[in-house]
């Protein structure tokens, strides 16, 4: 069974995770959609970039006349851009302040960057053609901001070129024709601060619908098994606790039985000792059988359904003449006491109490101490009642689990340990029918510490 629980709980968990990844990967390739939706968009506002001829020639006059006045730009490119960027520089922001007027009467209601890269430029003149950058190089920006690689976005990809040619008379048989041009590719790319947010905001009810459904999924998937797993844990305690009150029956039966026989011989019957005997073991059985009867239909009563006949106890001589009593009956037991020098007034239920401090008393008999102490102590709200044992303890993952009802600690060092698992329970109810509270703290080996708190008033 345990097996077939695991295996069920390991493929669940599996088919979870398959399920998160795919719904991922759906939130993922919507965002994608969403994602160029909204730079489309974008696309559309900076149109009007398209009408930017004027600025490309502007630049290609720039890199002309750095060449024409450079002597040799075949033998150093880095010379020729180091003159390049400072004729640029200007234009660029003249261009910075064209577009940002631009941007500002469309009114947007998030600002934009925007920065356009050479990525390669190849220079034609009458000598041939020489490439200038390469697309293996640095892109060289050509107008705009330069912008985060990891945050920016792809908008557009160009290509153009510009040829000039011009005619100088070097002497009256001949005329030199001269050609300059050159072949652009550019990559242009816009910047929205913020832009994962926005992008964020009109997937809203799509991210909400799908967080929501896994959410869900896993809150139920662990509540399913969460129940599972209490029923099955309630089922074994019921399966105990009958075969543990069978067993408690079993005794006073067949006593009863045999007793049943025993008067049933006329022999016997004449025998007026013989038969005031065996109606004296007839009674204790039902006695018996009586209590184990009070003890299920009692001790399994909810805090709400205890009625309570308060009164008013000192705590000091309660205890006292308690632990007296209870030590008359058990003298192998050492029980010592350490009261609290200010005694106070209580308002409990006398009878009730008795029986939950006799409960956790014979709990501790049960699972093997033979020394006891009991101790009080006072705060302003509670007064506090500590028992403390020398048993065999109870392992830490079965603490919350004692004052269960039907539950039994289940310890292979004790196998005579007799008991239909609420006599904690009992104890549990009791304390919370007062409005108090119990913990317990134990360890294996070195015994138990039961703690309840009353309130004072």
């Amino acid at each position: 069974m345990k097996t077939r629980i695991n295996i069920l709980i390991i493929a669940s968990i599996i088919a979870l995770v398959v399920l998160s990844v795919i719904q991922y990967s759906l939130i993922e390739n919507t965002f994608k959609l969403q994602r160029d939706a909204f730079f489309k968009e974008m696309k559309q506002e900076l149109k009007f970039l398209e009408k930017t001829d004027e600025w490309d020639e502007a630049y290609a006059t720039i890199l002309k006349q750095v060449v024409i006045e450079y002597e040799d730009p075949f033998n150093s490119n880095e010379k020729l851009f180091t003159l390049f960027y400072k004729k640029r520089d200007s234009l660029n922001e003249r261009f910075k302040n064209y577009f940002k007027k631009a941007i500002e009467s469309k009114e947007l209601a998030f600002p934009i960057a925007y920065q356009k890269n050479i990525t390669s430029a190849i220079l034609i003149n009458e000598l041939g053609k020489d490439t200038l950058i390469s697309i293996k190089n640095e892109p060289v920006l050509l107008f705009g901001d330069s912008l985060n690689e990891t945050t920016r976005y792809h908008i557009n990809k160009g290509e153009w070129s510009s040829m000039s040619s011009s005619k100088e008379e070097k002497s009256n048989l001949s005329v030199k024709d001269e050609k300059l041009g050159f072949v652009i590719t550019t990559n242009s790319y816009v910047d929205v601060e913020n832009w994962r947010m926005e992008v964020l905001k009109r997937m809203f009810w799509v991210l909400l619908a799908s967080i929501g459904s896994i959410v869900t999924i896993i809150i139920l998937f662990v509540y399913a098994f969460y129940s599972f797993i209490k029923q099955k844990k309630n089922a074994d305690i019921k399966t105990d606790f009958v075969n543990n009150i069978t067993h408690e029956l079993k005794t006073p039966l067949a006593t009863l039985s045999i007793a049943t026989k025993t008067l049933q011989d006329k022999n016997i019957r004449k025998n007026e000792a013989i038969l005031e005997s065996t109606i004296g073991t007839i009674d204790r059985q039902r006695n018996r059988l009586q209590n184990l009867i009070d003890q299920v239909v009692n001790n399994s009563l909810g805090f709400e359904d205890i009625q309570l006949e308060k009164e008013k106890v000192f705590p000091k001589v309660w205890l006292e003449n308690l632990i007296n009593d209870y030590q008359l009956q058990h003298h192998n037991i050492i029980i010592s006491s350490n009261f609290s020098k200010e005694d106070t007034e209580l308002i409990v239920d006398r009878f009730q109490f008795n029986t939950a401090i006799l409960n956790v008393l014979d709990n501790a008999i049960k699972y093997g101490a033979n020394r006891i102490l009991i101790s009080t102590d006072k705060s302003l709200k509670d007064f506090c009642i500590k028992i403390e044992d020398n048993g065999i303890g109870i392992a830490r993952n079965q603490l919350m689990k004692v004052f269960d009802k039907f539950y039994r600690i289940d310890n292979n060092t004790v196998h005579n340990v007799k008991g239909l698992g609420l006599g904690l329970y009992y104890v549990n109810q009791i304390v919370k029918a007062h409005n108090g509270s119990i913990t317990l703290d134990s360890q294996l080996s070195k015994g138990t510490i039961v703690t309840i708190k009353i309130p004072i008033r």
